[in-house]
């Protein structure tokens, strides 16, 4: 991925052999870092160097132009369970 989605991107998911794509809304994104020391301040050029444990990104149903027959379906059901499923806005472009 060239980037991170951010809240309010939308994702368009497509599979082989599927027609249309299955569609959502970033709600949020979730960084889980791993930091290698119990200090909060360290000289710059001493500094303990972390990582990152994983990045998780929340996304809600949405329908889109040309959603997939089981995007359809699983969307269905989501508002059969009382969820909200958000749409794709249309696109001037």
């Amino acid at each position: 991925m060239p980037a991170l989605p951010r809240e309010g991107d939308y994702i368009q998911v497509s599979r082989p052999g599927q027609e249309g794509t299955e569609n959502f809304i970033v709600r949020r994104a979730t960084w889980a870092l791993n930091f290698p020391s119990r200090e909060h301040s360290h000289e710059a050029s001493r500094a303990p160097v972390g990582k990152t444990e994983g990045i998780f990104v929340e996304v809600e149903f949405a329908r889109g132009p040309h959603d997939s027959a089981n995007h359809k379906r699983a969307c269905d059901v989501q508002e059969g369970r009382g969820k909200k499923v958000r749409k794709f806005e249309a696109s001037g472009y």
